[in-house]
């Protein structure tokens, strides 16, 4: 399996309080994964959640010390919805469920745009020791799978 690394999302270094801490992780696309490493020494668990949820002991993934696994959030990330239609606005009713034809030059460029503003679901990323007293450490990264073939 080959994954290629999309973006560096940061780092949740704080963990030696024994409280749960998070990371605002953003917009995620639908085809990617969190890859999380612990790179602290010591077991962590984690989970990444729409409404931001706090990690705990028996809700989260546990990650060991040292490793990394691939995580994807509670809820499949959302770009909008994916059709694009006419809602029978135009002057005559017309409209409804037809297709959109772009001309050129419609617009002050003198280019051939249109803007479809999809509504999208951003994430947090919640940690918290597996052991009281324990201080892990967290990279996370936002990867996706790549057909080599």
């Amino acid at each position: 399996m080959a994954i290629r690394l999309v973006r560096h999302i940061g780092l949740i270094n704080t963990l030696g309080d024994d409280a749960a801490h998070s990371l605002d992780v953003g917009l995620i696309s639908p085809n990617s994964a969190l890859r999380v490493t612990e790179v602290g020494g010591n077991d962590v668990s984690v989970k990444v959640t729409e409404a931001g949820t706090a990690a705990t002991a028996t809700n989260g993934i546990t990650i060991k010390a040292n490793s990394s696994t691939l995580v994807v959030p509670d809820t499949k990330p959302t770009m909008g919805p994916g059709e694009v239609l006419l809602d029978g606005t135009d002057t005559s009713s017309s409209n409804a469920g037809e297709r959109i034809d772009l001309e050129a030059g419609v617009d002050s460029t003198g280019g051939t745009h249109l803007f479809y503003d999809r509504g999208e679901t951003s994430f947090t990323l919640s940690a918290i020791n597996e052991t009281a007293g324990s201080d892990a450490v967290i990279r996370v990264e936002e990867v996706t799978h790549v057909n080599t073939v």
